[in-house]
């Protein structure tokens, strides 16, 4: 949650005694009068501010009387409460059950548990479980309005600024189409793309800093229909945590972004969308059919010198690895090759991008798991209406992947049938060229065809869909779907999250084992480094790194948790 204060005007210890109740009630009164909330405000406040230490004090008792913080903050005509306490205490308000209302005064008794949180939350806007390591706090949220509009949602009083950066791409703006197909909202600093719909379109693009939510609301319901203010206050919480609205950064906020700007470096050419124009304008005859046949038929031709020099290639694949040592200088010849096929690769995903009329914000290199690679920003595909075009878009680095192999392998052909020594490269080329192949036209991982199979499908997110929806299954958790926000995913969507999920974890697994295994291999073998060796050598190492980094994001995350429960 973005707006959780680390600064506060007062905090006090209290000790566990409920004759110190008073005290605090007295002096949350006093600040809140100082404050001028309105009369119904601060009793609301005040009423949870009770429940939550009259909770809390019989379970500090039974803790050895550890005393408890009670914090209280105000910025942007928000006040914020903070309990704070050891986590050995235990009070842990998301695995409180659900209150239920008795329905005879004979079941009052019985009915007591999670009383006191279900006034929390009737009395209060917005409500929080934090756990920072061994700390734990209860953060409670009271918006301030005018005594009139005291029943109002909280969030309609509010007035939030869009940030300057980010970049609204309608669809209209790419396909002719009108502004009620929707857009997307891209955040060019984090990376981060929300997809928006016609409403949620209008609704963000009119968030200026000046007019109320209510203004925007009641806009809403004069030009385009009526809908729920539960629809403003969603798109209000998924803007601020994803941070896309303007607010002020604590230091501690500045310093990871600090940090993760340098651990994940993102370098783009300069005007990316220009460039790209610029190609997509110089070869624009490559989208003829016939000029994407002949790319797949190159591919294809590719397979004709493999059979013909079948032996005499296996062979030296066989002892490719002697002969690189042989010719190193053919090492990094074939690494700037590789280089330049994969340059080729990425602007074809952003040319045809551009071709139906997307736009391309970002093309470079970028630091990801240990190494740096190529990428391009296609982002602005999303707002394609035809299923066909996004695909084509996912489709296209592949097909110049593919041409490239046609044209590797009769390199390699033609050089062996001549015993030219530079067949050792064009061998190395094409072994290289078929394995980033198979990789890219599997969909069991993160790469082009997992992005056609997504919009195939038409499910966003799919793998991490999957894995969530396979361990609800496992766990029994499966009607528990009010915390992640979503819809009860349809009958074929199930079918499609344990197929898929079931495979893509085989396929992670079998990612894990066998580089170990290759290395184990070679070394029990060859009990010495060859080139292959160095290359698991070098795909083991980055494959722990990688494994380290997302452990030490688990435990970070374990010990770093929020719960919204209002």
């Amino acid at each position: 949650m973005q707006n959780i204060m680390s600064t506060f005007d007062i905090s006090v210890r209290v000790k566990p005694d409920l004759q110190w109740v008073q005290s605090v009630e007295l002096l949350a009164r006093t600040y809140l009068q100082v404050r001028a909330f309105p009369p119904r405000i601060v009793e609301q406040t005040i009423a949870a501010i009770i429940e939550a230490m009259e909770q809390l004090i019989p379970l500090c008792i039974g803790r050895d009387s550890a005393p408890f913080d009670v914090r209280f903050a105000c910025q942007d005509d928000v006040v914020q409460v903070h309990f704070v306490y050891d986590t050995s205490i235990p009070l842990n308000p998301h695995q409180e059950p659900d209150y239920e209302v008795p329905s005879n005064v004979e079941d009052l008794d019985d009915t007591i548990e999670g009383l006191w949180l279900h006034i929390i939350k009737r009395t209060m806007d917005r409500v929080f479980f934090r756990v920072d390591g061994k700390r734990a706090s209860l953060v409670m949220m009271k918006y301030f309005r005018a005594e009139k509009k005291a029943r109002q949602l909280w969030v309609m009083s509010l007035t939030p600024k869009l940030r300057a950066d980010l970049e609204i791409e309608h669809t209209a703006g790419v396909a002719g189409h009108s502004q009620s197909d929707g857009a997307i909202l891209h955040d060019v600093r984090s990376q981060k793309v929300l997809q928006l719909s016609p409403s949620d379109a209008f609704i963000i693009s009119r968030l200026d800093g000046k007019n109320t939510l209510e203004d925007i609301y009641l806009e809403h319901a004069v030009e385009r229909g009526p809908i729920s203010p539960e629809h403003i206050k969603r798109i209000y919480e998924t803007l601020e945590a994803a941070g896309m609205l303007e607010r002020r950064a604590s230091v501690a906020e500045e310093r990871k972004q600090r940090w993760k700007r340098w651990l994940s470096p993102v370098f783009s050419i300069p005007q990316p969308d220009k460039a790209v124009t610029w190609v997509h304008d110089h070869a624009r005859f490559m989208f003829h059919p016939a000029a994407v046949a002949v790319l797949v038929l190159i591919g294809f031709s590719g397979l004709i010198p493999i059979f013909m020099y079948r032996q005499p290639i296996g062979a030296m694949i066989a002892n490719l690895d002697t002969l690189l040592l042989s010719h190193p200088a053919m090492i990094a010849v074939a690494y700037l090759l590789m280089l330049g096929h994969v340059a080729l690769h990425e602007f074809a995903h952003g040319v045809t991008c551009k071709h139906f009329g997307g736009r391309i914000r970002q093309l470079g290199i970028m630091w990801y798991m240990a190494m740096f690679i190529f990428f391009c920003d296609t982002t602005s595909a999303w707002t394609f209406p035809k299923k066909s075009q996004r695909i084509w878009v996912s489709l296209a680095g592949p097909l110049i992947s593919w041409a490239f192999f046609g044209v590797t392998a009769w390199c390699a052909g033609v050089t062996v049938a001549a015993a030219n020594p530079w067949a050792v490269l064009w061998i190395l080329l094409t072994v290289m060229n078929g394995f980033s192949l198979v990789m890219n036209f599997n969909p069991l991982i993160r790469m082009d065809a997992y992005y056609m199979l997504m919009d195939w499908t038409e499910i966003p997110n799919l793998q991490k869909k999957a894995f969530d929806n396979i361990w609800l299954r496992m766990t029994g958790w499966m009607k528990k779907t009010r915390d992640t926000g979503e819809p009860s995913p349809t009958a074929r969507e199930k079918r499609i999250f344990l197929i898929y999920g079931l495979l893509s974890a085989a396929m992670s697994f079998l990612f894990i084992v066998l580089p170990f295994w290759r290395l184990a291999e070679l070394l029990a073998v060859h009990r010495q480094f060859t080139v292959w060796g160095v290359m698991t050598l070098i795909a083991v190492a980055l494959l722990i790194g990688n494994m380290l980094f997302k452990a030490y994001g688990l435990m970070h995350a374990a010990r770093h948790k929020e719960y919204k429960i209002l």
